[in-house]
């Protein structure tokens, strides 16, 4: 798994940079992929407010558009599996640098079309925030309704988020070089080796916690689908079985691929493969008929033997659940060598020059491939040869 630590601090190896390196260390101790990123080293801006992110156009954009430094960040962000922002508290409030970054973080997410329904992807968030003050004093100056609010919004984003507070920490190391004698220099050198050392393990423990809570997240089992005739289809049912999921069209010019799906399913099925058709009317508007009609089509010149589930989205915020989850373990690598390859580039590019860099499904007849294991082991492109794909499949028959 993925876990980005964003670093809203402006100072480096001091208390909350070390905190957030002890939750790194953490994190890769439980075997997690981790890197730190210090917002104070980029150049880049809060939201510009330019709307682009709302715009009205297919596949929905969800993403800031705004390209500067933070445009990298964002995309890791959004691809990672977790992540945990770090930041001192200055004036009641989290840096200026975390402020700018969180507008654009959360924004591009904001759906105004349904406020309770962002258009983010689930993941697992925490916050490490540090302070001078003791927590004596957290009313006085309306830290816990900061601390709720930041942690409201990443629960209602992302559908958790946790929170570590280190109170009362030391400033600076010799306090008799600055002007700060309204504090108490002893007592807070003395919490600084026996308190600050406490909150060190529990960024170490809160960073693989994140992991190992990370690691029970949903498999491709624990998903439904729908069939043409309105039935459930509880994809635990293929538990033990190589699954193929495709998202299909009856209007395509990738719809004679129908042949080879039906030859692969007729000579493995038998052996363990099992093939999961979902009409989807999202590209080019090529299945338009009816599940009926789609499911005459396909009987009538295919013969298709496999299960064929619902006309469903498989983008955007009305997608199947399991179209979020396969694209978050797949994400999109290319059309490799095909003919509609600079047909397919083009056309995207006139629509968002950014289209390569989102897992977003691109066209009909997108695959993706499933193991016994129910771990989601390829994704193959509709201009992937039909060989390969029977080639993988085979492989883990």
């Amino acid at each position: 798994m993925k876990i980005l630590f964003v670093n809203g601090s402006p100072r480096k190896n001091w208390n909350t940079d070390i905190l957030m390196k002890k939750a790194l260390e953490g994190a890769v101790s439980a075997g997690a992929e981790a890197e730190m990123v210090y917002l104070y080293d980029l150049k880049f801006r809060g939201c510009v407010s330019c709307m682009a992110c709302k715009l009205k156009k297919e596949p929905r954009p969800n993403r800031c558009m705004l390209k500067d430094d933070l445009t990298s960040v964002l995309d890791k962000i959004h691809g990672a599996d977790a992540v945990v922002l770090g930041s001192p508290i200055y004036f009641s409030e989290v840096t200026g640098e975390m402020r700018s970054f969180f507008e654009r973080f959360l924004f591009q997410y904001l759906n105004y079309d349904d406020y309770s329904k962002p258009l983010s992807p689930a993941k697992k968030t925490a916050f490490i925030f540090t302070m001078n003050i003791p927590e004596s004093l957290f009313d006085d100056f309306g830290y816990r309704q900061l601390f709720q609010r930041y942690e409201n919004w990443m629960k209602l984003y992302f559908g958790h988020c946790e929170t570590l507070l280190a109170t009362d920490t030391m400033q600076v190391k010799d306090y008799s070089r600055y002007h700060l004698a309204g504090f108490d220099a002893e007592a807070k050198q003395l919490r600084h080796e026996t308190v600050f050392p406490q909150d060190c393990q529990r960024a170490f423990e809160l960073g693989r916690r994140l992991v190992r809570e990370t690691d029970d997240k949903p498999t491709v089992y624990d998903f439904k689908v729908t069939t043409g005739e309105g039935t459930s289809l509880n994809l635990a049912e293929y538990r033990g079985k190589v699954v193929l999921i495709v998202n299909t069209a009856t209007g395509c010019g990738f719809t004679s691929q129908y042949s080879e799906l039906v030859q692969m399913y007729k000579d493995y099925h038998e052996k363990g493969l099992e093939i999961v058709d979902i009409p989807c009317n999202q590209f080019g508007a090529q299945a338009p008929g009816t599940d009926a009609e789609i499911h005459n089509f396909c009987t009538l010149h295919y013969n298709t033997p496999f299960p064929q589930m619902r006309k469903s989205d498989v983008n955007g915020e009305n997608q199947l659940p399991l179209y979020a989850y396969l694209k978050s373990q797949k994400g999109f690598e290319g059309f490799g060598e095909h003919p509609f390859k600079e047909l397919l580039e083009k056309k995207f590019a006139e629509q968002d020059p950014d289209w390569a860099k989102t897992p977003d499904i691109k066209w009909n007849f997108t695959k993706f491939v499933i193991d016994r294991e129910g771990n989601v082991v390829a994704r193959f492109e509709p201009t992937a040869d039909m060989g390969e794909v029977e080639d993988c499949v085979k492989t883990l028959l």
